[in-house]
């Protein structure tokens, strides 16, 4: 379990930093393994004790042995790290972390009414796609969210799949568009061409040799509408592709 919330942590020396409050058990983490860059002296992160990133020791200028206050909560730091796996929220991923036991947690009195909190579940499976929250016989809420690398790459397939779609849309509109404008275009060039022709006939010229006419004019009109249209169709895909794909 992590209990994950954002708040002040003040140093022994009067100094405070902005930072992101990660509560955990003493078997985190269930994956991956912390970056340490001064290694505790016990592997597990006991209660009244804390874990500090290097960005936090840096802006708070901090040693091994030194206090902390969070809320109103002091713990004492015995290591420093890089880097800690796990999930983070955009809003606090740039600010500084501090890892805490989840018994000290409670005791800052962070913990209240319309306080802003995050907590989650980490479950060690060997089959991702098994887990689901029926597997565990769990009843989650719309407020909770079960997030596995299976329903990650899902999320990320339905997001392509929804941009594919709009983007063939829009081309297709785009198509639909420039036929309908060389429809016009034809009818408005036919009405003038009819009186054109009959000027032609006037002066001695045959019906097949008009007719010819026309038919080579729509021909090279045709042609330059189609032109127009597949070149919409290829700027929108090469906007689309170039500006507007998501990261994998």
């Amino acid at each position: 379990e992590e209990i994950e919330l954002s708040t002040m942590v003040r140093s022994a020396q009067d100094t405070a930093a902005f930072t992101q409050v990660l509560a955990e058990t003493e078997d985190f983490p269930i994956y991956g393994a912390i970056e340490f860059i001064e290694k505790p002296k016990e592997p597990i992160l006991r209660a009244g004790k804390a874990w500090a990133s290097s960005d936090l020791k840096a802006q708070l200028d901090l040693k091994i042995g030194d206090i902390v206050k969070i809320g109103d909560h002091s713990v004492t730091i015995s290591a420093f790290y890089a880097s800690v796996p796990g999930l983070s929220r955009t809003a606090s991923a740039l600010a500084p972390s501090i890892l805490i036991a989840n018994a000290d947690m409670k005791k800052t009195g962070l913990i209240r009414a319309q306080s802003q909190i995050f907590y989650r579940i980490y479950m060690r499976t060997d089959k991702a796609e098994l887990f689901t929250p029926e597997t565990f016989g769990l009843h989650f809420s719309r407020d909770l969210n079960l997030r596995t690398q299976l329903s990650s790459a899902n999320f990320a397939d339905r997001i392509f799949d929804f941009f594919k779609v709009l983007f063939s849309s829009w081309t297709l509109l785009l198509v639909l568009l420039t036929w309908l404008t060389a429809f016009y275009v034809y009818q408005v060039w036919f009405a003038r061409r009819t009186k054109w022709a009959a000027i032609l006939q006037l002066f001695g010229a045959s019906q097949f040799k008009v007719a010819g006419i026309a038919c080579l004019q729509s021909i090279l009109l045709s042609l330059m509408n189609i032109s127009l249209g597949l070149l919409l169709v290829f700027l929108v895909r090469f906007i689309a592709e170039t500006y507007l794909v998501l990261p994998m």
